[in-house]
């Protein structure tokens, strides 16, 4: 396993032409769009409960600088995310982040938003670690968080094809101090040869109960995140593929 991933780092991130420069090692390029859907049951007083709620979304661009990567396969980029469709946000968001091999990010530089820290994990060397990505194959990661809030994940692998496979994922977290429960699944449809998702989709959901202006309420929402690489400059065969 170790090889594949030396090999796999090799010819992802390794200088195409021995020149000390500033330009990035390689530049990956992910579109993607964002919807949040909140709906609440406020408690009424001698009448019906209330059903309150909106949605938002917007899109944007991330754009994905490789300058460094070390010994220890730490990656440094430069990131910029160019959001569309937002009042709040009308300027990119740049930053400068370290990617650990295992995908835990270090922001150095800049600012950051939730976009980078969702699709920038899955640049990692090495996101699954030791699991083989071959068909069929399903792993659980268990976690326990200092509130008590347990977290199971599961993992599967299928579609394997020839340099291609897609990776699913269902997270599960309860108890702890968190008044509900929350759930997240995940579909990645991951490049290994080249460390990189060409596609990967995101639902979060969940539902809790708590307080809205002194009355009883119950609440659901769901997030969803949707990511295509749209280029990539280690890669030959283009954006999809």
């Amino acid at each position: 396993m170790l090889s594949v991933v030396i090999a796999a780092t090799t010819l992802a991130f390794a200088p195409a032409t021995p020149a000390a420069t500033a330009a990035p090692l390689r530049e990956i390029v992910f579109k993607y769009s964002y919807s949040r859907k909140v709906e609440r049951s406020v408690e009424q007083f001698g009448s019906a409960d209330l059903n309150v709620g909106g949605t938002n979304g917007f899109a944007g661009k991330v754009t994905v600088d490789v300058m460094q990567v070390d010994s220890a396969n730490l990656i440094l980029v430069a990131v910029t995310d160019a959001v569309s469709g937002t009042v709040n946000m009308t300027k990119p968001v740049i930053g400068n982040v370290v990617i650990s091999p295992s995908g835990d990010l270090k922001f150095v530089g800049g600012e950051y938003d939730e976009a980078m820290t969702t699709i920038l994990p899955l640049l990692a060397t090495d996101y699954f670690g030791d699991h083989a990505l071959q068909e069929g194959a399903t792993w659980n990661l268990i976690s326990l968080a200092a509130d008590k809030t347990k977290t199971t994940t599961t993992f599967n692998v299928s579609n394997v094809g020839a340099d291609t496979a897609t990776v699913s994922s269902t997270t599960q977290s309860s108890g702890g101090s968190a008044n509900g429960a929350s759930s997240m699944e995940m579909k990645v449809v991951y490049k290994a040869a080249l460390l990189v998702p060409l596609s990967l989709d995101i639902l979060v959901r969940s539902s809790g109960d708590t307080t809205t202006a002194g009355r009883a309420s119950n609440g659901t929402a769901t997030t969803h995140y949707h990511f295509d690489r749209i280029s990539d400059t280690r890669d030959k065969a283009g954006s999809g593929t």
